[in-house]
């Protein structure tokens, strides 16, 4: 029976801890029983938190406790341990033999090793497993991700974990990412392929940047494998997926800014542009992905600063030196959904003058409004001519100015102004005119500090 637990215990902590590591803590703090608190119950006034750079295979410093993916044992960790040890009248042995384990456990390890071994105690979504005795809390392991997809239940699952500490959030997603790449191979339905990318959809950003390559190459395999699967598919999961900009939406972006890049070849070298050559469909095709979701949000149901920020992923183009001119047909819902919810873009922040540069002394800003809107409000016309002639820059100068002098007409429209009915309201709005007259009575350039301040 001794031998069937201690079987039993073998399994558990070798699914969900590093056993060499788990081994090695365990003989430590059995050798010196105080050690724990002394050194583990406040185990970073000893032991420094790192952020780990998976694109450069490096650790980073973290800007607070709660900021580091894992616990590295470093020259000046070894100093306070050192100190704390002699405090507690160690001898020096000892302290050699308790600096040397904390080396193999907490001492940076290769890439490598990370990507294999990854319930290591370094990890700080781990650590304190291991300081439990090996108890997790909430472990979000490989086995409940996969119950979590087969019941459909991973969305459900994935809002729990962001409500969890930024730690538990870091490495939680980083081994949901890790599971649902690994799966991706085992997809063989529409269905499947709805489950899998809506839920990489849920993730917060910084998971899956570096992770665009292999998302192309993910893509590319699903779509030659799953029988009749097209871009269509992806509009319709994109859409019902509830996420208003997800890493899939991130990714599709700069698969389109990057081929606007490689179009621009006196700009942009192959250095500082991506060739994304494995999407199973054309540029086109990815341009009609981010619009068709675009036209299905809404301000209001959104904050307005995300809907502007899904307006910007609409890239056509780029003109003149490093302009980026977004898609007409997104300017047309943009326009339609301002004159509709106007009045909550008057109380945003998105209408008002911007002082540039920010954070120089008044005396010298300039002042003018949001770039966005001389292209929500341009002319087809002039948005055709800078397509066809990109690098013209009178042609981008009458792009802009008539851009302005338009939304400077909306904002005098009847219409738009009957939405208006308070007195702040109208306080806003008639300085938000009067800038852009001022704007527009000086050829559409930024207002200097004395002109600003005239507007009453």
């Amino acid at each position: 029976k001794l031998c069937t637990l201690i079987y039993h215990f073998l399994r558990i902590v070798t699914y969900r801890l590093h056993l060499p590591d788990y081994i090695l803590f365990r003989l430590l703090t059995y050798r010196y029983r105080n050690l724990y608190n002394i050194v583990f119950e406040r185990i970073s006034d000893i032991i420094e938190s790192k952020k780990y750079d998976n694109v450069n295979d490096k650790m980073q410093d973290s800007w607070d406790d709660d900021n580091g993916s894992h616990y590295i044992y470093t020259k000046n960790s070894k100093q306070r341990l050192f100190d704390k040890l002699k405090s507690y009248e160690y001898e020096d042995q000892d302290i050699e033999i308790i600096n040397a384990s904390l080396c193999i456990l907490f001492g940076k390890k290769t890439k490598r090793f990370y990507n294999i071994n990854l319930f290591t105690i370094s990890k700080k979504y781990y650590t304190n497993f291991y300081l439990r005795n090996g108890i997790p809390v909430e472990a979000y392991t490989s086995s409940k991700f996969e119950k979590a997809f087969i019941e459909n239940s991973l969305t459900t699952l994935i809002d729990r974990i962001k409500g969890s500490t930024q730690n538990v959030r870091l490495q939680a997603f980083e081994e949901l990412k890790l599971f649902l790449f690994k799966i991706s191979k085992n997809i063989k339905s529409k269905d499947e392929f709805a489950k899998f990318i809506v839920a990489l959809n849920q993730f917060e950003d910084f998971p899956l940047i570096s992770n665009y390559r292999q998302l192309e190459e993910i893509l590319q395999s699903l779509f030659q494998k799953i029988q009749g699967l097209n871009y269509i598919d992806l509009k319709e999961v994109l859409i019902t997926s509830k996420v208003s900009i997800g890493p899939i939406d991130r990714f599709l972006a700069d698969v389109i800014i990057n081929s606007a890049r490689r179009e621009r070849e006196d700009l942009y070298t192959e250095k500082n542009s991506i060739l994304y050559d494995k999407i199973p469909f054309d540029i086109d095709q990815t341009k009609f992905l981010l619009l068709e979701k675009f036209k299905h949000l809404t301000p209001g149901d959104i904050g307005y600063n995300i809907y502007l920020n899904y307006y910007i992923l609409q890239v056509d183009f780029i003109a003149e030196d490093h302009k980026i001119i977004l898609a007409y047909k997104a300017d047309k819902i943009f326009k339609a959904r301002l004159k509709k919810f106007f009045l909550h873009f008057v109380w945003g922040d998105l209408l008002d003058f911007k002082g540039e540069p920010e954070g120089f002394p008044k005396e010298y800003r300039t002042y003018k409004p949001n770039d966005f809107l001389c292209q929500i409000f341009c002319k087809k016309k002039d948005w055709e001519a800078l397509k066809e002639n990109p690098r013209n820059k009178a042609f981008y100068k009458t792009f802009k100015k008539n851009g302005f002098k338009n939304y400077n007409k909306f904002l005098r429209d009847k219409e738009v102004n009957n939405i208006i009915e308070g007195e702040d309201d109208v306080s806003k709005l008639k300085r938000i005119k009067a800038l852009m007259k001022a704007f527009i009575d000086n050829d559409c350039k930024p207002l200097n500090r004395e002109q600003f301040e005239k507007v009453k």
